[in-house]
């Protein structure tokens, strides 16, 4: 038998499963509800909404029927709704924002080489690639070291633009008021 026959043959079983059990759990809620239970033999409270549904029943023994016949799918359809959720759940990505209250986990790096492979510069390093002002015309301050001490490009290479990457609070515009005081 190939994969996709034992997938739908067990999908027909677990239906008919699903089916039977509703139909059961809504006969002993029409039972409970209709208070049967004293005018029916026990051998018949499995299906006893089949016997009702069957004998043209009046308004009012509709609408019990109706609801009974509505809870057990509502309950189904809720528990089915919930191991959605939890498979999905399983299978869903890490998290990236943390939960209120959670630590911050560290920085993982990447598996693949999509993105580059990036790494925290070190205080020397970013002192080498970026030594101070020029002597003429000064140049655009990149960032501050831990120590408060400014990184400044000095704008030496090929035509002297260069573009800024910060996200909010990265001090931006403060970058550039002392780029224009220095």
């Amino acid at each position: 038998m190939t994969r996709v026959i034992k997938i739908v043959l067990a999908a027909i079983i677990g239906l008919a499963v699903i089916l039977a059990l509703c139909f059961v759990s809504a006969s002993y809620t029409f039972v409970y509800i209709g208070r049967l239970q004293d005018r029916l033999p026990n051998s018949q409270h499995s299906f006893a909404w089949w016997l009702y549904a069957s004998n043209q029943p009046g308004p009012w023994t509709k609408a019990l029927l109706a609801a009974s016949a509505g809870l057990p799918l509502l309950v189904l359809v809720l528990l089915g709704t919930m191991v959605c959720r939890v498979y999905a759940g399983r299978r869903m990505r890490r998290r990236l924002v943390k939960w209120p209250g959670q630590s911050t986990r560290e920085v993982e790096r990447g598996v693949t080489d999509n993105h580059g492979h990036a790494a925290w510069m070190t205080a020397a390093a970013a002192k080498g690639i970026f030594p101070g002002p020029h002597r003429d015309f000064g140049g655009k301050v990149v960032g501050a070291l831990p120590n408060r001490e400014l990184l400044v490009d000095p704008c030496s290479a090929v035509n002297g633009l260069s573009l800024e990457f910060a996200g909010s609070g990265g001090f931006k515009t403060c970058c550039a008021v002392t780029t224009l005081m220095v």
